[in-house]
């Protein structure tokens, strides 16, 4: 969907790569607005902290507001928050087609990647077992068995069609290694801010997924119908799920990944968008279960950390673009000159890859001679 959906837009632009950055901030500014929905859907009343959504989601201490080669992450995220708000919202009204809705949202998310396809089995297969044990959620409709068998089929497709990459077949030296990526990618969400003092920050990512995972999940048991003060688990299940895709992403990623590149200061910013759904799924989890003082102070408290961790990501940000802008602007020169592909690769390397070397090179190389094959791209000089 990503390579689909870049094509479209550098086409529509003249291959104006900026257009991508764009339409990661409009990706990420609609994942919030569902994220935000839901939690009034959820709690029927407004809160202050809602602007720690964008807060999260928004931060400059990712890779989504830096280069546009991010958008399978941010799809993913999208339709899950979309399929959450649409479950939420179908069965709060018993409005069917909402819910046929969330599956058509899970079956376009199947298609983003692969952290695409483990977000849309587990929160498919946990609606799926709502519906099936809730008389209120049984539908007998074509419309929603068409629905289901089309997210059933894009997933079960995929599964099937699924070969492990060359980077899932290198094991790491020891289990630790594992350990650690895990660990550094359940604090990634705070971006950048997390380098630093990072055992404390584990501690506080580790307290947020208690929270999110947890707290969701006791929700959900604790269900006590006709209670006007109770929050249905059907309407409490995708939190849990959210956090629980979460984690199931941490799992996986460690373990494909932690081998070919053992987790480093750095990675945040490719790995921490995909992490959003804990905290957000945590912020939640504390507007349903806290009342009065004890309410505002944690999310006060929460609200604290990740304005600071925002501000510090912008502050870092803002100072890697002027440092870099030099050598951006050298690059993009050489990309539209007449110069060979082979001599910008090996002149630039670094800036287009995160590792050197030849096969780098040649990757990076060829890459540049099917850009340069594109209708809109001519020699010509850059200011």
């Amino acid at each position: 969907m990503q390579k689909f959906f870049h094509l479209v837009l550098l086409n529509l632009t003249g291959g104006d790569f900026r257009i991508l950055i764009a339409a990661n901030v409009m990706v990420i500014a609609a994942t919030s607005i569902c994220w935000v929905m839901l939690s009034r859907l959820i709690l029927n009343e407004q809160s202050w902290s809602e602007w720690l959504v964008p807060g999260v989601l928004l931060g400059f201490g990712f890779n989504t507001v830096a280069w546009g080669f991010s958008f399978q992450f941010l799809s993913g995220l999208f339709f899950l928050a979309l399929a959450n708000l649409l479950w939420v919202k179908s069965v709060l009204t018993g409005r069917d087609k909402l819910g046929d809705g969330a599956y058509l949202a899970l079956a376009f998310c199947a298609l983003c990647g692969g952290n695409g396809l483990i977000t849309s089995t587990i929160l498919g297969f946990g609606f799926l077992c709502a519906i099936i044990f809730s008389r209120g959620l049984r539908s007998s409709s074509l419309a929603a068995r068409f629905c289901l068998l089309v997210w059933g089929i894009t997933v079960l497709a995929i599964w099937l069609g699924w070969t492990s990459s060359a980077a899932t077949e290198v094991q790491a030296n020891d289990q630790e290694q594992y350990v650690y990526f895990a660990f550094g990618m359940l604090k990634s969400w705070l971006g950048i801010f997390a380098i630093n003092s990072s055992f404390i920050k584990s501690l506080f990512a580790t307290f947020i997924l208690i929270i999110a995972l947890g707290g969701s999940f006791l929700l959900m048991l604790r269900n006590k119908p006709g209670n006007s003060g109770s929050y249905p688990s059907l309407v409490v299940l995708p939190v849990f799920l959210s956090a629980l895709q979460t984690v199931a992403m941490i799992v996986a990623i460690s373990y494909s990944r932690a081998g070919m590149q053992p987790w480093s200061p750095g990675l945040e910013l490719h790995y921490g968008y995909l992490v959003t759904a804990l905290p957000l799924s945590a912020w939640i989890v504390i507007l349903i279960l806290s009342k009065g003082v004890l309410r505002n102070f944690l999310l006060g408290a929460f609200v604290l950390v990740v304005g600071f961790a925002f501000l510090t990501n912008a502050g870092w940000r803002i100072k890697a673009a002027q440092d870099e802008y030099r050598r951006g602007t050298a690059v993009a020169a050489d990309i539209v000159s007449p110069v060979s592909a082979d001599v910008v690769a090996q002149r630039h390397i670094k800036e287009f890859y995160w590792v050197e070397g030849e096969q780098a090179e040649i990757a990076v190389s060829n890459g540049l001679v099917l850009l340069r094959e594109t209708r809109f791209w001519s020699p010509r000089v850059v200011d």
